[in-house]
């Protein structure tokens, strides 16, 4: 979305106007009911330039993440396609936007915020791609573009880890700054691993904050619930699929529907009859089965 070699205009301008940003989103938080607590913050200094690394759980956490950053960065932000009116104030407060289907789009970005960064200007960025929808991951795999940039830029990296409880109640976390001097280009993969480490740490914090609730107490329904929730924060205009489409995807590792596909092409015989005993598996209804197993 940037020409290769030039930077976005007025960046001195989106620092000075960016407490008055801040505000009116908070304005906007109250007049919504959203709160945010942070639980955590052991950032050793907020002056500097930094690389911003948040997890990602749904929209309304970018604008959570600046309101309690006390600090002005400019949003790595992927496919910004609708059109509300945060997108107008993220745009105002400094993005830098960019295709996540377009390769040579992805490499203008990159170069963007690399000089950016260099020019004292501190960067947001979620580098798990996508909402992690996961219920059994803190922390998705992390895109390696957040350690790169870092890298290539010579900053400090800030673990933020986010989470929610209910529709508008947030709590987020701020690790300690990881140096990246010792690491290289070649070491990126190292970095992006330890980084995905430290994300994780915060959440866990947010997640101690929390009311405790004891698994029994959770409902059979639990799960579906929890996509519908998700469902219902999408607004027509994002979807698993997307999610799905958007998240990183490790070329090593297997998918359920990978490891599970020759089961299409099972023939029936005497050895291996009793894996059609529907009394060993109980038949499930299609409200009862996950969301991605419905789609695939």
């Amino acid at each position: 979305m940037y020409r290769a070699g030039k930077l976005p205009r007025l960046i001195r301008f989106r620092k000075l106007i960016h407490p008055i940003v801040i505000n009116s989103a908070r304005i906007e938080s109250l007049l919504c009911g959203r709160k945010v607590t942070v639980v955590n913050d052991s950032r050793s200094t907020r002056k500097g330039t930094f690389v911003y690394a948040c997890s990602h759980i749904d929209w309304d956490d970018i604008q959570m993440a600046f309101e309690s950053m006390k600090a002005h960065a400019w949003l790595f932000w992927g496919n910004p396609e609708y059109r509300a009116m945060h997108y107008y104030v993220l745009l105002a407060n400094g993005a830098v936007c960019v295709d996540l289907y377009s390769k040579t789009d992805r490499k203008i970005a990159k170069e963007t915020a690399i000089k950016m960064l260099q020019k004292g200007e501190s960067l947001l960025i979620f580098p798990e791609g996508a909402w992690n929808i996961m219920t059994n991951l803190p922390v998705m795999k992390l895109f390696p573009g957040a350690a790169d940039i870092a890298i290539s830029a010579g900053v400090g990296i800030v673990p933020i880890g986010i989470s929610q409880n209910g529709s508008n109640e947030y709590y987020i976390s701020f690790g300690e700054i990881i140096p990246t001097d010792n690491f290289s280009i070649d070491s990126r993969n190292e970095l992006t691993q330890l980084l995905r480490d430290h994300i994780a740490s915060e959440v866990w914090k947010t997640w101690e904050a929390q009311p405790q609730q004891r698994r029994q107490d959770f409902p059979p329904d639990a799960e579906r619930s929890f996509y519908q929730f998700l469902e219902s924060k999408m607004h027509g205009v994002y979807s698993i699929e997307d999610i799905e489409n958007e998240r990183y995807h490790d070329r090593l590792a297997i998918s359920p529907k990978e490891a599970f596909y020759h089961l299409n092409n099972l023939i029936p015989c005497r050895d291996n009859a009793f894996l059609f005993n529907k009394r060993l598996f109980p038949a499930r209804n299609s409200e009862e089965v996950p969301v991605w197993e419905r789609q695939n």
